[in-house]
């Protein structure tokens, strides 16, 4: 398995599947190995999913570093999460960019096309946004820039 990178996402963590997908392994210098926890509050993890009426968390992601080193997403939208897609294998690489606020709201994924990074042959760049006191956009557009 690859080692992480900074704030790479080691674990996914599906709840309602009572599962977890390895991504990548932290670190030898780190203190600890990937959280595995279906617990929320290990220090390591960022609530990706809820369900529609935002209650009940759906998917866990779990990094190396403690979460509280990650800054907070900007207003009024900032790109929380990043996921590199090689498209001829389908595997993807996932990045935590910032954490959302709770009074903010997680779009996505979004397919990332700005800027040229984003343009490499062979790689699908998609985010999921933090969207802050505004309405969405997703319902007007399907990419950002």
């Amino acid at each position: 398995m690859p080692e992480c990178a900074s704030q790479q996402v080691c674990n996914a963590v599906f709840m309602r599947l009572k599962f977890v997908q390895p991504l990548c392994r932290c670190p030898n210098g780190m203190k600890n190995p990937c959280s595995t926890r279906m617990h929320p509050n290990d220090g390591h993890t960022v609530n990706l999913l809820a369900d529609k009426d935002g209650q009940k968390t759906q998917t866990l992601i779990k990094v190396c570093e403690d979460v509280s080193t990650v800054k907070i997403c900007q207003e009024p939208h900032d790109w929380m999460l990043l996921a590199l897609q090689n498209v001829r294998t389908g595997k993807a690489h996932y990045l935590v960019v910032c954490k959302c606020p709770t009074h903010g709201v997680m779009e996505g994924p979004v397919l990332h096309t700005q800027p040229p990074y984003a343009r490499i042959p062979g790689i699908s760049v998609y985010g999921m946004l933090c969207v802050q006191g505004r309405k969405s956009r997703l319902h007007k557009e399907s990419e950002y820039p």
